[in-house]
């Protein structure tokens, strides 16, 4: 072939693909799309579902505003996901242990509503017990918090004064919880999740719930008001009867639940050799190399039994790689690990009878997985780009000195103690104190802790929350008080204050790390709009405003 036949066939070439790609027409807005990002669409049926969704779980009315955030929302995943760099996602290992472990989960889950809560009865006089439960209103406000982590975080600066309000305006991107301090007015029993509910119908007015977990996350729960019905009717009951009927079933799964598991799975057949778990444990929590050589010296040791099998430490340690590290790192001592392993062994029974079931193949576990991965990414994801965030130390420090009062240091304090066998011995002791006895003396004599008896009875200065359920009788002591007898766990003790260091700020550099979270928390609205603005510089946007303002909700 000549050169010059080459060159007409590669015009030729060229043109035959500007044809294809001109063919490859770009989605377009239409009544079935909402939104059209770049080269991807947003089918209405999609978006109508998420809509109804977030209406479920935040029990918001349809507003306008509503119907743009969950779009929004929407249009940010498909420039997160096809429009910036996700590799760093994807190939994180413990994003791959998550991913795995929430299949596993929603597999699980299944087969859970199959063969438990499908298979539950209601009783007539179930469902009248329970209709004068619902006619009882309950008026809440709520922080949300989609991690554990978060949640915490949340409630620790509630214990150290921050303000409920003040918290919502962080916590809420819609703009109603946000400005309304998490109000989300009354609700009766059956409006909300099970766990929210059975914790909210346990408090009373005023009171404020730790971290609840809930089908969307973390809840922390404050109780406003409580009202009953005082007039109930059958007719009333009869239009109720379904969804009494849905809420007594879910009232009733954990313990069916319970039920079917053993039928699979029985964990006192899990023989698990706790002694050779402490090594283990050491480098679950200091993977230092002085651990290391201790945990590989014994590898080859048996760790557990199980149905006839025997699983050395090695086996144990490769079944921990494949955990999340979010249950790995709250193991701090062997009853823990062995809980966990022994939960291993559990899922693994429990998966197998899923799968020889064909759950793992049917439609609805492929969706709930797609919406699992879905959500894992853009945790993942959130993660990432705070982390990526620089925050000077001078915005820090500023934020620090705004928030003194949730970064204590708190109160220290040293007392002497004498710790006896009995109330009467105690009641003795102290009689002769108030005569003037030495505390140091009678203590060297008599002190059943013989650490602190070898110091005259004196501790030293440590936090306050050492003490329990003694620490507020310690405190309000004056400096100088004699306290007691008090019960002591199985002794009876008589204490002299010491010193008393009341609770103070925490310098700015041992809390810098913290306050930088706390920082990247509150402000996260702003910093990942940031992120996703930049990206979008780069993407045509169109949104169908009509279809979004019109369509009409059953």
């Amino acid at each position: 072939m000549t050169i010059k036949n080459k060159k007409y066939i590669n015009v030729l070439l060229f043109f035959v693909l500007l044809a294809l790609i001109s063919c490859q027409e770009s989605p377009k807005i239409s009544d079935s799309i909402v939104a059209v990002v770049g080269d991807y669409s947003i089918p209405f049926n999609t978006y109508k579902q998420r809509y109804k969704d977030y209406l479920e779980s935040t029990q918001i009315k349809d507003n306008l505003r509503s119907r743009r955030l969950v779009l929004e929302n929407m249009v940010r995943e498909i420039l997160l996901k096809h429009y910036d760099d996700n590799t760093h996602i994807t190939n994180n290992p413990e994003f791959q242990k998550e991913l795995h472990w929430a299949n596993n989960e929603m597999i699980l889950a299944y087969m859970k509503d199959q063969d438990v809560y499908s298979q539950i009865t209601v009783s007539d006089a179930e469902l009248r017990q329970a209709f004068v439960r619902l006619n009882e209103k309950i008026a809440a406000r709520h922080l949300y918090a989609a991690t554990a982590e978060e949640a915490d975080r949340l409630y620790q600066r509630l214990q150290h004064g921050a303000d409920f309000n003040t918290l919502a305006k962080e916590t809420f991107t819609d703009s109603v919880l946000k400005n309304n301090g998490g109000y989300i007015g009354y609700f009766s029993w059956g409006d909300m999740d099970p766990e929210f509910e059975a914790t909210a119908y346990a408090m009373k007015p005023g009171q404020i719930s730790k971290p609840v977990k809930t089908a969307q996350g973390y809840s922390i729960i404050k109780v406003e008001d409580r009202k009953a019905n005082p007039v109930l009717t059958e007719t009333a009951f009869m239009n109720k009867k379904n969804q009494l009927t849905r809420l007594i079933k879910i009232s009733k799964k954990a313990a069916a639940e319970q039920t079917f598991i053993r039928s699979i799975f029985k964990a006192e057949k899990v023989k698990v050799y706790a002694s050779t778990l402490e090594p283990l444990v050491k480098f679950l929590r200091t993977p230092d190399k002085a651990a290391a050589e201790t945990v590989v010296g014994r590898m080859s040791e048996r760790c557990v039994s199980y149905q006839g099998k025997t699983y050395s430490c090695l086996n144990i340690f490769k079944m921990l790689q494949d955990v999340p590290e979010r249950f790995v790192l709250k193991i701090e001592n062997v009853p823990q690990l062995q809980q966990l392993i022994v939960g291993l062994f559990g899922q693994q029974a429990l998966l197998k009878a899923a799968k020889e079931k064909g759950y793992e193949s049917a439609e609805p576990v492929q969706e709930a997985i797609a919406n699992s991965r879905n959500n894992l990414y853009l945790k993942f994801k959130r993660k990432e780009i705070l982390k990526q965030t620089s925050v000077p130390d001078s915005m820090l420090y500023h934020y620090y000195q705004n928030h003194l009062n949730e970064f204590q240091v708190e109160p220290r304090i040293n007392v002497r103690e004498i710790l006896l066998e009995n109330y009467t011995q105690a009641l003795k002791i102290k009689s002769q104190l108030l005569q003037g006895a030495s505390f140091a003396t009678l203590a060297e004599k008599h002190s059943l802790r013989r650490w602190s008896a070898e110091r005259g009875g004196e501790i030293g200065l440590s936090d306050l929350s050492r003490f329990g359920n003694l620490k507020e009788k310690l405190w309000q002591a004056e400096v100088g008080a004699l306290v007691g007898p008090l019960q002591a766990g199985s002794y009876w003790g008589v204490f002299q204050i010491v010193e008393k260091i009341p609770a103070r700020p925490a310098p700015f550099k041992q809390v810098k790390k913290e306050l930088r979270q706390d920082y990247l928390t509150e402000h996260q609205t702003e910093f990942i709009g940031n992120y996703i603005n930049r990206l979008r510089r780069d993407v045509t946007v169109e949104l169908n405003h009509k279809k979004i303002k019109e369509f009409v909700l059953p």
